[in-house]
């Protein structure tokens, strides 16, 4: 940022703004996903195991048929929407945050 110009330095500004209101253009979550994705995922993998001791990893490719793939799902699908809606909604309503024992949780 300090080798930029002021002229460069606006512009750099307006973007971070832009960004910040909306969401990023498609190549540039493309290229953030290839970067982070991969230690995003092993982190919340192994936050999964210790804090609920549930592994997250669906190898039945390698030694089988897959689980997801056996069955078609459209029968659960809108079951499925209704239950997330309902606790996103939930959580939407209250900016986000967790509720515990009357106050919130950030």
């Amino acid at each position: 940022m300090a080798e930029l110009d002021v002229d460069e330095l606006e512009k750099a500004k307006e973007i971070v703004e832009e960004w910040l209101n909306n969401y990023l253009p498609p190549e540039i979550q493309a290229q953030v996903t290839r970067k982070k994705g991969p230690a995003y995922m092993e982190h919340f993998l192994n936050e999964m195991w210790r804090q609920c001791r549930m592994r997250v990893h669906d190898d039945n490719e390698e030694d089988g048929h897959s689980f997801i793939k056996m069955k078609d799902w459209k029968d659960i699908e809108l079951v499925w929407q209704k239950y997330m809606q309902e606790q996103f909604s939930a959580r939407a309503r209250d900016g986000g945050r967790q509720i515990k024992g009357g106050r919130k949780i950030i």
